[in-house]
């Protein structure tokens, strides 16, 4: 069984917007290598699971 990630999308966007302002932020979505997973720590506020998503 999985667990649901801890955000709702609610609409789709080009971009990072804050709901409670309407501001957008310039977003690139990168590929992430094997090393910078392996620094990705649940202890560090992570409610998603980097590493299984990777593989």
């Amino acid at each position: 069984m999985r667990k649901q990630a801890g955000f709702v999308i609610d609409k789709i966007t080009e971009s990072i917007e804050e709901v409670s302002t309407g501001k957008s932020f310039e977003t690139e979505i990168i590929l992430a290598s094997v090393d910078e997973i392996r620094k990705v720590h649940k202890k560090d506020g992570w409610l998603f699971n980097w590493k299984r998503e990777f593989t």
